[in-house]
């Protein structure tokens, strides 16, 4: 038999408090590591610069332009295996860290926006009263009461707006609840979008720019960066994490 909460869901400014404070501590945590990850890469760097610097390799420059490296004997094989590896290690970690928070972020707000829609409903029944949400009676019989069968109705209707792209969770939200402000901040909005559609990317396709991307970036009107267009790899630059940062532009609601 399906259990229920049986714990008053917390209050909506506790959500939020909590919400809020997540998102400081994600912004705090991200300063860190990429202080930390900066001073481990300007190491590496400085590392295998000085092993290049003792003559033990052979420079040749590929059609680029670009520099390779071999080892002139296999005495020089591990050390030169070992500082190379650091370093690509660090080129992959600056990379890889910042979109790493960045969909952290965006999975702290889905978490965020569904506690939030279940302390709305269980709080105001008379809300999906309204919605004409319907179920199977053979559904319903298997609860023991009456608030046991409205909790699950509530994470069926959560589950489905949760399902949506975080324009439709807009659209249900003003529906729902007969709010229509949450979109007047135009620039506000766009950056919201722009954001959770990157995180997307970056789950989905490992960066790299898609129609979807594309197509949903302007049906909201977001100023696309410079080369993002389909085929190229997105990233989390400096810049772009400060920007994040600077405007709190992760959660319009």
């Amino acid at each position: 038999m399906p259990t229920s909460n049986k714990h008053h869901p917390p209050s909506i400014k506790l959500i939020v408090e909590r919400f809020v404070l997540a998102m400081g501590s994600a912004e705090k945590s991200l300063l860190l590591a990429m202080r930390e990850l900066a001073r481990m890469h300007r190491l590496a760097h400085r590392n295998f610069d000085d092993f290049v610097a003792t003559d033990s390799c052979d420079v040749s420059y590929g059609e680029d332009g670009s520099p390779r490296y071999r080892p002139k004997s296999h005495d020089f094989c591990e050390e030169f295996g070992r500082v190379t590896s650091n370093l690509d290690t660090m080129h992959v970690a600056d990379r890889l860290v910042p979109r790493s928070f960045l969909v952290s972020l965006v999975s702290q707000y889905d978490a965020f926006v569904r506690l939030l829609l279940s302390a709305l409903l269980l709080n105001n029944p008379n809300i999906l009263k309204s919605s004409h949400k319907t179920a199977e009676v053979s559904e319903l019989l298997r609860f023991d009461t009456i608030q046991e069968a409205y909790e699950w109705l509530v994470e069926q209707q959560i589950d489905e707006a949760m399902r949506k792209s975080h324009s439709e969770q807009f659209d249900f939200i003003e529906s729902t609840f007969n709010v229509k402000w949450i979109r007047d901040d135009d620039s506000l909005w766009q950056a919201f979008i722009e954001v959770t559609e990157r995180r997307n990317l970056f789950t989905h396709t490992d960066g790299i720019v898609s129609d979807q991307y594309l197509q949903v970036c302007r049906k909201n009107s977001v100023k696309l960066e410079n080369g993002a267009v389909k085929g190229a790899v997105l990233t989390v630059s400096p810049q772009y994490s400060s920007a994040l940062a600077k405007n709190n532009q992760v959660a319009p609601v």
